[in-house]
């Protein structure tokens, strides 16, 4: 029997309606995006179908034609179940084996890579659990080796019937920069929203720092017809990651709606006091599986058309100033980006270089400030007003 997930299939009534939906609310997946391939995986002895997105590892996207995200590096591996890939040595039919699944405390969507190799001399035999894996360890039939590289592959559906098809997800569409990138929206790290949006929930990214990741930007209340959720970064950034940080946006009383397509559209509406934005400790995995056409006219797809990189000029980062600090205290950008200083506290502030290369002068809360960084090299700053409150830039 195949007991199905409603994971992005006829998704989320508060999710999409907020952000994924056309202005009568009903779903709008891109159809020229494409969904990326479901595979089946075991777990305790049973088919779990997942859909794999994003690695922590240049070489692993590369090789699985999905997104490298530098944010999944940053993260401890220990602090997610594993995902066990046989190396070398199968026996045939032989999948990934899972070591959780949703409804365990321990499910992520993301996991930690475990490389598993066969014993010289061992005849190999179907690994189906974790449980299997840790016993013919034992035995010194086989070695697990668990590595620093961490995979994205959502569970979208549990106890498949062999043999059974399981329907690839529904790509849904979001705003950055302008353009449409198409998306996927599968687990979330709150109970109550994975029941109301009918997502996975998973106890694992509740445990997770949420200032680490990029942000999402979600309009609530009146918006414009077709407005779409926003995504702070995408594949080939140096901030991308399937995790984000949900924002809510919402107009103020008294403002025209216009469509909102970029984050840095959402910092001018908030200096221009046109918008509020309230910063939540939710995360969702909601990884980027299309971007827009190439000069070429193809599609980038995770797992379809390989892995999407690319990076992107003059993009953005953003540094807030909240409660007496620079968060995040150190940013990593590459050559060309426009690093944005965002006051979302209550008093002034400044961001001056050590060296006297660049001084704001006094950021008044909710106003901002920003500059390009062109060359390779370590930028210290600090607040001349607050002269605690230290950060640096490294512009790789």
């Amino acid at each position: 029997m195949l007991r199905r997930l409603t994971v992005l299939l006829g998704l989320v009534p508060a999710l999409i309606g907020q952000g994924l939906a056309v202005a009568n609310g009903a779903p709008a997946p891109h159809r020229a995006f494409l969904s990326p391939p479901v595979q089946m995986s075991s777990y305790d002895d049973h088919l779990d179908a997942i859909v794999t997105t994003d690695s922590s590892s240049k070489a692993q996207a590369k090789a699985l034609n999905i997104n490298y995200s530098p944010q999944l590096a940053t993260l401890e591996p220990k602090v997610f179940p594993a995902i066990y890939l046989v190396k070398g040595t199968a026996a045939s039919g032989q999948l990934w084996v899972l070591g959780s699944e949703p409804g365990e405390d321990s499910y992520s969507p993301v996991w930690r890579v475990v490389d598993v190799t066969w014993g010289q001399g061992v005849t190999p035999v179907l690994l189906t659990s974790d449980t299997q894996i840790d016993e013919l360890a034992a035995s010194g039939d086989l070695t697990q080796q668990p590595t620093d590289k961490l995979l994205n592959s959502a569970v979208i559906a549990e106890d498949v019937a062999p043999g059974a098809t399981v329907e690839p997800p529904t790509m849904f569409k979001t705003f950055y920069d302008g353009h449409k990138d198409g998306m996927l929206a599968t687990d979330v790290s709150t109970k109550a929203q994975a029941t109301a949006e009918q997502i996975n929930y998973s106890a694992v990214l509740a445990k997770l720092d949420p200032e680490v990741f990029p942000e999402i930007y979600i309009v609530r209340g009146t918006m414009a017809p077709r407005q779409l959720m926003v995504l702070g970064s995408e594949p080939g950034e140096p901030t991308y990651s399937p995790l984000w940080r949900e924002t809510i946006v919402r107009w103020k009383r008294g403002q025209t709606p216009s469509v909102i397509k970029s984050d840095t559209q959402v910092d001018r509406l908030i200096a221009a006091g046109k918008v509020t934005e309230r910063e939540t400790t939710v995360l969702l995995d909601c990884p980027v599986t299309s971007e827009p056409a190439t000069a070429s006219g193809a599609v980038g797809t995770a797992g379809h058309s390989g892995p999407i990189a690319a990076t992107v000029a003059a993009t953005a980062q953003r540094v807030r100033i909240v409660d007496f600090a620079f968060k995040p205290k150190t940013v990593t950008v590459p050559k060309g980006t426009r690093v944005r200083w965002l006051n979302k506290g209550n008093v002034a502030h400044t961001s001056t270089s050590n060296t006297g290369k660049w001084d704001s002068g006094a950021i008044l809360p909710g106003d901002s400030f920003s500059r390009v960084f062109r060359k390779a090299r370590t930028y210290r700053f600090h607040c001349t007003i607050h002269t605690g409150m230290t950060g640096k830039i490294v512009v790789t």
